[in-house]
């Protein structure tokens, strides 16, 4: 059964302010329509789940508060939102089960410096790590893999300092990590 769920705030004014929004098993949605998501200026939680169907998310660039993005089971989904650079609070991304994943613009995810959460994975058409990883000061929980699964080899990627988690999901043909990886004598958690 399909899932709008949003949740609503009221600050001292008397204006209603969108916090939450979660889309859930909309199997024939396509699109969220409009030139992006204008009005709720003031999200903080968006979730898209089971849309297998959707081909586009509109910009994020206005959702300055956004803080955390899911989006899950969307394989029709080439792309990652524009505009999510201009999300200077997002702390979790999220994008799990989305097979048609082509796009991940080296920028993305070294812009985002308030970013604490990294999951990507199941994302079958993806070839390569996200750059920039180490300049993410405030990164802690890093979970990647099962991207193209021709790959043999982790390709080299500079793992945060400060990382206190790391998953690797499996790839049917992988042989070797990279060195730093095996070298994370200090990682509190190697999963």
């Amino acid at each position: 059964m399909p899932l709008l769920s949003l949740m609503l705030s009221r600050p001292n004014s008397h204006r209603t302010l969108l916090r939450k929004l979660f889309i859930e098993d909309f199997p024939n949605l396509r699109t969220l329509s409009g030139h992006g998501i204008q009005t709720p200026v003031s999200l903080e939680d968006l979730s898209i789940k089971n849309c297998p169907n959707l081909e586009a998310v509109p910009t994020l660039g206005n959702l300055k508060s956004l803080r955390q993005l899911h989006i899950e089971k969307c394989g029709g989904l080439t792309s990652i939102p524009s505009g999510i650079t201009s999300c200077t609070s997002l702390a979790t991304l999220s994008v799990i089960g989305c097979p048609n994943l082509i796009s991940l613009a080296d920028q993305v995810v070294s812009t985002l410096q308030s970013l604490r959460s990294l999951k990507l994975s199941d994302c079958g058409k993806l070839q390569y790590f996200p750059k920039g990883l180490q300049s993410l000061s405030r990164l802690g929980e890093m979970s990647i893999g099962a991207y193209w699964e021709e790959l043999v080899s982790i390709p080299d990627f500079q793992v945060p300092s400060q990382l206190e988690r790391l998953e690797l999901l499996g790839w049917p043909k992988l042989k070797s990590l990279p060195q730093q990886i095996q070298d994370l004598a200090s990682l509190p958690s190697k999963l």
